[in-house]
Protein backbone atom coordinates (compact mmCIF):
# COMPACT_ATOMS: atom_id res chain seq x y z
CA UNK A 1 0.00 0.00 0.00
CA UNK A 2 2.83 2.40 0.79
CA UNK A 3 4.33 1.66 -2.58
CA UNK A 4 0.91 2.43 -4.19
CA UNK A 5 0.71 5.81 -2.47
CA UNK A 6 4.26 6.65 -3.32
CA UNK A 7 3.72 5.69 -6.92
CA UNK A 8 0.65 7.76 -7.56
CA UNK A 9 0.54 10.51 -4.88
CA UNK A 10 4.13 11.46 -4.17
CA UNK A 11 5.46 14.79 -5.54
CA UNK A 12 8.90 15.93 -6.30
CA UNK A 13 10.23 19.20 -5.04
CA UNK A 14 9.63 20.77 -8.43
CA UNK A 15 6.09 19.51 -8.55
CA UNK A 16 5.36 20.97 -5.15
CA UNK A 17 6.72 24.37 -6.19
CA UNK A 18 4.67 24.33 -9.38
CA UNK A 19 1.48 23.39 -7.50
CA UNK A 20 2.07 26.20 -5.00
CA UNK A 21 2.53 28.77 -7.79
CA UNK A 22 -0.66 27.67 -9.54
CA UNK A 23 -2.60 27.85 -6.26
CA UNK A 24 -1.41 31.41 -5.68
CA UNK A 25 -2.37 32.42 -9.21
CA UNK A 26 -5.80 30.91 -8.83
CA UNK A 27 -6.41 32.79 -5.60
CA UNK A 28 -5.30 36.03 -7.23
CA UNK A 29 -7.73 35.50 -10.12
CA UNK A 30 -10.62 34.85 -7.74
CA UNK A 31 -10.04 37.64 -5.24
CA UNK A 32 -8.53 40.33 -7.49
CA UNK A 33 -11.90 41.85 -8.56
CA UNK A 34 -13.05 42.00 -4.97
CA UNK A 35 -9.87 43.68 -3.86
CA UNK A 36 -10.11 46.14 -6.76
CA UNK A 37 -13.65 47.15 -5.82
CA UNK A 38 -12.66 47.36 -2.17
CA UNK A 39 -9.53 49.48 -2.47
CA UNK A 40 -9.73 51.31 -5.80
CA UNK A 41 -13.44 51.90 -6.65
CA UNK A 42 -15.00 54.97 -5.12
CA UNK A 43 -18.74 55.13 -4.47
CA UNK A 44 -20.48 57.13 -7.21
CA UNK A 45 -23.45 59.12 -6.00
CA UNK A 46 -26.40 59.47 -8.46
CA UNK A 47 -28.20 62.81 -8.74
CA UNK A 48 -32.00 62.28 -8.78
CA UNK A 49 -32.94 65.92 -8.27
CA UNK A 50 -33.81 66.60 -11.96
CA UNK A 51 -35.92 63.46 -12.15
CA UNK A 52 -37.76 64.44 -8.97
CA UNK A 53 -38.48 67.88 -10.44
CA UNK A 54 -39.99 66.33 -13.60
CA UNK A 55 -42.19 64.02 -11.52
CA UNK A 56 -43.35 66.95 -9.39
CA UNK A 57 -44.18 69.02 -12.51
CA UNK A 58 -46.15 66.12 -14.03
CA UNK A 59 -48.16 65.61 -10.84
CA UNK A 60 -48.97 69.31 -10.65
CA UNK A 61 -50.16 69.33 -14.30
CA UNK A 62 -52.42 66.32 -13.68
CA UNK A 63 -53.85 67.94 -10.58
CA UNK A 64 -54.57 71.13 -12.54
CA UNK A 65 -56.46 69.18 -15.22
CA UNK A 66 -58.53 67.41 -12.58
CA UNK A 67 -59.47 70.74 -11.03
CA UNK A 68 -60.45 72.19 -14.41
CA UNK A 69 -62.68 69.18 -15.20
CA UNK A 70 -64.22 69.38 -11.74
CA UNK A 71 -64.96 73.07 -12.26
CA UNK A 72 -66.61 72.36 -15.65
CA UNK A 73 -68.89 69.78 -14.06
CA UNK A 74 -69.92 71.96 -11.14
CA UNK A 75 -70.34 75.24 -13.08
CA UNK A 76 -73.45 75.20 -15.35
CA UNK A 77 -73.24 76.76 -18.80
CA UNK A 78 -75.05 80.04 -18.95
CA UNK A 79 -76.49 79.39 -22.40
CA UNK A 80 -77.75 75.82 -21.66
CA UNK A 81 -81.50 75.57 -21.14
CA UNK A 82 -82.27 72.56 -18.96
CA UNK A 83 -85.96 72.88 -19.74
CA UNK A 84 -85.25 72.29 -23.44
CA UNK A 85 -82.25 69.98 -23.35
CA UNK A 86 -82.55 68.70 -26.95
CA UNK A 87 -82.72 72.24 -28.29
CA UNK A 88 -79.72 73.33 -26.25
CA UNK A 89 -77.67 70.34 -27.42
CA UNK A 90 -78.37 71.15 -31.08
CA UNK A 91 -77.75 74.85 -30.42
CA UNK A 92 -74.27 73.95 -29.17
CA UNK A 93 -73.62 72.03 -32.41
CA UNK A 94 -75.07 74.53 -34.90
CA UNK A 95 -73.60 77.90 -35.85
CA UNK A 96 -76.47 79.61 -37.69
CA UNK A 97 -76.35 82.90 -39.51
CA UNK A 98 -78.99 84.72 -41.60
CA UNK A 99 -79.75 82.62 -44.68
CA UNK A 100 -82.29 81.86 -47.37
CA UNK A 101 -82.60 78.07 -47.67
CA UNK A 102 -83.43 78.19 -51.38
CA UNK A 103 -80.39 77.12 -53.44
CA UNK A 104 -77.98 77.77 -50.57
CA UNK A 105 -74.51 76.37 -51.48
CA UNK A 106 -73.33 73.19 -49.79
CA UNK A 107 -70.40 74.98 -48.13
CA UNK A 108 -72.78 77.41 -46.43
CA UNK A 109 -74.81 74.52 -45.00
CA UNK A 110 -71.57 72.95 -43.76
CA UNK A 111 -70.52 76.18 -42.08
CA UNK A 112 -73.87 76.18 -40.30
CA UNK A 113 -73.11 72.75 -38.82
CA UNK A 114 -75.50 70.52 -40.80
CA UNK A 115 -74.40 66.95 -41.50
CA UNK A 116 -73.76 65.57 -44.98
CA UNK A 117 -76.94 63.47 -44.75
CA UNK A 118 -79.03 66.54 -43.98
CA UNK A 119 -77.46 68.51 -46.82
CA UNK A 120 -78.15 65.67 -49.26
CA UNK A 121 -81.79 65.61 -48.16
CA UNK A 122 -82.15 69.36 -48.78
CA UNK A 123 -80.47 69.15 -52.19
CA UNK A 124 -82.64 66.18 -53.20
CA UNK A 125 -85.72 68.21 -52.26
CA UNK A 126 -84.54 71.08 -54.47
CA UNK A 127 -83.63 68.70 -57.33
CA UNK A 128 -87.19 67.36 -57.27
CA UNK A 129 -88.50 70.90 -57.83
CA UNK A 130 -89.13 71.74 -54.19
CA UNK A 131 -88.96 75.31 -52.96
CA UNK A 132 -89.23 76.98 -49.56
CA UNK A 133 -91.85 79.73 -49.55
CA UNK A 134 -92.29 80.28 -45.80
CA UNK A 135 -90.26 79.32 -42.75
CA UNK A 136 -92.55 76.43 -41.88
CA UNK A 137 -91.72 74.77 -45.23
CA UNK A 138 -88.17 74.21 -43.98
CA UNK A 139 -89.52 72.43 -40.90
CA UNK A 140 -91.35 69.92 -43.11
CA UNK A 141 -88.07 68.33 -44.25
CA UNK A 142 -87.64 64.97 -42.57
CA UNK A 143 -83.88 65.56 -42.22
CA UNK A 144 -84.43 68.60 -39.97
CA UNK A 145 -85.61 67.83 -36.42
CA UNK A 146 -87.95 70.08 -34.47
CA UNK A 147 -85.11 71.07 -32.13
CA UNK A 148 -82.87 72.05 -35.05
CA UNK A 149 -85.66 74.06 -36.63
CA UNK A 150 -86.17 75.99 -33.38
CA UNK A 151 -82.50 76.95 -33.46
CA UNK A 152 -82.44 77.87 -37.18
CA UNK A 153 -85.88 79.50 -37.53
CA UNK A 154 -84.85 83.00 -36.26
CA UNK A 155 -82.17 83.12 -38.99
CA UNK A 156 -84.33 81.98 -41.92
CA UNK A 157 -84.97 84.90 -44.27
CA UNK A 158 -88.48 83.88 -45.34
CA UNK A 159 -91.94 85.14 -44.35
CA UNK A 160 -93.81 83.50 -41.50
CA UNK A 161 -97.01 82.95 -43.51
CA UNK A 162 -98.10 82.89 -47.12
CA UNK A 163 -99.73 86.01 -48.43
CA UNK A 164 -103.38 85.43 -49.23
CA UNK A 165 -104.02 85.61 -52.96
CA UNK A 166 -106.34 88.39 -54.00
CA UNK A 167 -109.41 86.95 -55.65
CA UNK A 168 -112.38 88.74 -57.20
CA UNK A 169 -115.57 88.62 -55.20
CA UNK A 170 -117.45 85.94 -57.09
CA UNK A 171 -120.52 84.24 -55.71
CA UNK A 172 -120.24 80.57 -56.58
CA UNK A 173 -123.38 78.65 -57.26
CA UNK A 174 -123.75 75.32 -55.58
CA UNK A 175 -123.45 72.53 -58.15
CA UNK A 176 -126.71 70.88 -59.04
CA UNK A 177 -127.02 67.21 -58.17
CA UNK A 178 -128.18 65.13 -61.14
CA UNK A 179 -129.76 61.89 -59.96
CA UNK A 180 -129.35 58.76 -62.05
CA UNK A 181 -131.95 55.98 -61.91
CA UNK A 182 -129.66 52.99 -61.86
CA UNK A 183 -132.10 50.33 -63.10
CA UNK A 184 -132.79 52.12 -66.37
CA UNK A 185 -129.56 54.09 -66.94
CA UNK A 186 -127.30 53.22 -69.83
CA UNK A 187 -123.50 53.37 -69.78
CA UNK A 188 -123.35 57.06 -70.74
CA UNK A 189 -125.74 58.09 -67.95
CA UNK A 190 -123.83 56.08 -65.36
CA UNK A 191 -120.57 57.74 -66.41
CA UNK A 192 -122.06 61.12 -65.50
CA UNK A 193 -121.61 60.12 -61.87
CA UNK A 194 -118.19 61.20 -60.69
CA UNK A 195 -116.12 58.11 -59.91
CA UNK A 196 -117.76 55.81 -62.45
CA UNK A 197 -115.81 55.32 -65.66
CA UNK A 198 -116.38 53.19 -68.77
CA UNK A 199 -115.19 49.93 -67.20
CA UNK A 200 -117.16 50.34 -63.99
CA UNK A 201 -120.31 51.37 -65.82
CA UNK A 202 -120.16 48.17 -67.92
CA UNK A 203 -119.71 46.08 -64.76
CA UNK A 204 -122.74 47.71 -63.11
CA UNK A 205 -124.94 47.04 -66.15
CA UNK A 206 -123.69 43.44 -66.45
CA UNK A 207 -124.41 42.71 -62.78
CA UNK A 208 -127.79 44.48 -63.02
CA UNK A 209 -128.79 42.17 -65.88
CA UNK A 210 -127.78 39.07 -63.90
CA UNK A 211 -129.75 40.25 -60.86
CA UNK A 212 -132.76 41.52 -62.76
CA UNK A 213 -132.24 44.99 -61.33
CA UNK A 214 -131.31 46.63 -58.02
CA UNK A 215 -133.84 46.99 -55.22
CA UNK A 216 -131.46 48.88 -52.85
CA UNK A 217 -128.34 51.00 -53.27
CA UNK A 218 -126.16 48.79 -51.06
CA UNK A 219 -126.20 46.10 -53.74
CA UNK A 220 -123.68 48.20 -55.65
CA UNK A 221 -121.06 47.02 -53.16
CA UNK A 222 -121.41 43.57 -54.76
CA UNK A 223 -120.05 44.97 -58.05
CA UNK A 224 -116.36 44.26 -58.48
CA UNK A 225 -114.40 47.51 -58.18
CA UNK A 226 -116.81 49.38 -55.89
CA UNK A 227 -115.55 49.63 -52.31
CA UNK A 228 -117.12 51.39 -49.35
CA UNK A 229 -115.29 54.67 -50.04
CA UNK A 230 -116.46 54.84 -53.66
CA UNK A 231 -119.97 53.80 -52.65
CA UNK A 232 -120.20 56.67 -50.15
CA UNK A 233 -119.18 59.17 -52.85
CA UNK A 234 -121.62 57.96 -55.55
CA UNK A 235 -124.59 57.03 -53.35
CA UNK A 236 -126.06 60.57 -53.17
CA UNK A 237 -126.36 60.65 -56.98
CA UNK A 238 -128.16 57.31 -57.35
CA UNK A 239 -131.89 56.68 -57.39
CA UNK A 240 -133.67 53.30 -57.62
CA UNK A 241 -137.04 52.48 -59.20
CA UNK A 242 -138.05 48.93 -58.12
CA UNK A 243 -140.65 48.74 -60.91
CA UNK A 244 -137.83 47.99 -63.35
CA UNK A 245 -136.88 44.76 -61.53
CA UNK A 246 -137.36 41.63 -63.68
CA UNK A 247 -138.84 38.81 -61.60
CA UNK A 248 -138.68 35.03 -61.97
CA UNK A 249 -141.89 32.98 -61.91
CA UNK A 250 -141.02 30.21 -59.42
CA UNK A 251 -144.03 28.14 -60.54
CA UNK A 252 -142.65 27.84 -64.09
CA UNK A 253 -138.89 28.39 -63.90
CA UNK A 254 -136.59 25.43 -64.42
CA UNK A 255 -133.47 24.63 -62.47
CA UNK A 256 -131.04 26.16 -65.00
CA UNK A 257 -133.12 29.36 -65.12
CA UNK A 258 -133.13 29.74 -61.34
CA UNK A 259 -129.42 29.04 -60.87
CA UNK A 260 -128.50 31.87 -63.27
CA UNK A 261 -129.42 34.33 -60.53
CA UNK A 262 -126.43 35.41 -58.36
CA UNK A 263 -128.39 34.70 -55.15
CA UNK A 264 -129.55 31.19 -56.12
CA UNK A 265 -127.00 28.39 -56.50
CA UNK A 266 -127.72 25.01 -58.08
CA UNK A 267 -128.60 23.29 -54.81
CA UNK A 268 -131.15 25.94 -53.89
CA UNK A 269 -132.60 25.84 -57.42
CA UNK A 270 -133.01 22.04 -57.28
CA UNK A 271 -134.61 22.29 -53.84
CA UNK A 272 -137.17 24.89 -55.01
CA UNK A 273 -138.12 22.86 -58.10
CA UNK A 274 -138.37 19.58 -56.13
CA UNK A 275 -140.70 21.18 -53.55
CA UNK A 276 -142.86 22.52 -56.37
CA UNK A 277 -143.01 19.11 -58.04
CA UNK A 278 -144.00 17.38 -54.79
CA UNK A 279 -146.41 19.90 -53.25
CA UNK A 280 -147.62 21.73 -56.33
CA UNK A 281 -147.34 25.39 -57.23
CA UNK A 282 -146.30 27.94 -54.65
CA UNK A 283 -149.18 29.99 -53.33
CA UNK A 284 -146.89 32.85 -52.22
CA UNK A 285 -143.22 33.73 -52.42
CA UNK A 286 -142.94 33.05 -48.70
CA UNK A 287 -143.57 29.34 -49.41
CA UNK A 288 -139.97 28.95 -50.54
CA UNK A 289 -139.10 28.90 -46.82
CA UNK A 290 -140.19 25.24 -46.93
CA UNK A 291 -136.76 24.52 -48.36
CA UNK A 292 -134.12 23.62 -45.77
CA UNK A 293 -131.60 25.62 -47.84
CA UNK A 294 -133.50 28.90 -47.64
CA UNK A 295 -132.85 30.72 -44.37
CA UNK A 296 -134.08 34.17 -43.40
CA UNK A 297 -131.09 35.96 -44.90
CA UNK A 298 -131.42 34.10 -48.21
CA UNK A 299 -135.17 34.73 -48.35
CA UNK A 300 -134.91 38.48 -47.95
CA UNK A 301 -132.23 38.63 -50.67
CA UNK A 302 -134.12 36.41 -53.14
CA UNK A 303 -137.75 37.40 -52.52
CA UNK A 304 -137.68 40.74 -54.46
CA UNK A 305 -136.79 38.77 -57.61
CA UNK A 306 -139.47 36.07 -57.36
CA UNK A 307 -143.12 35.95 -58.38
CA UNK A 308 -145.79 33.26 -58.45
CA UNK A 309 -147.40 34.38 -61.75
Amino acid sequence: MKNFWRTYFSFTKGDQNAFLVMLILLLLIVFAPLAYDLFFMKEKKLDYSAFRKEILAFEMAQEKKKNERRAERTTPRRDFNYYEIDKSVRASQLTPFPFNPNNLPVKEWQKMGLSDRQIRGIKNFEAAGGRFLIKEDFNKLFVISDEEYKVLAPYIQLPEQRKPASRPDITLKEPEIHMVEINSADSLNLRKIRGIGPVLSRRIISYRERLGGFYKKEQLLEVFGIDSALYQSISPYIDIDPSHIQKININKARIYELQKHPYINRNKAMSLVNIRNVHGNYQSVADIMQSMLIDDESFYKIAPYLAIE
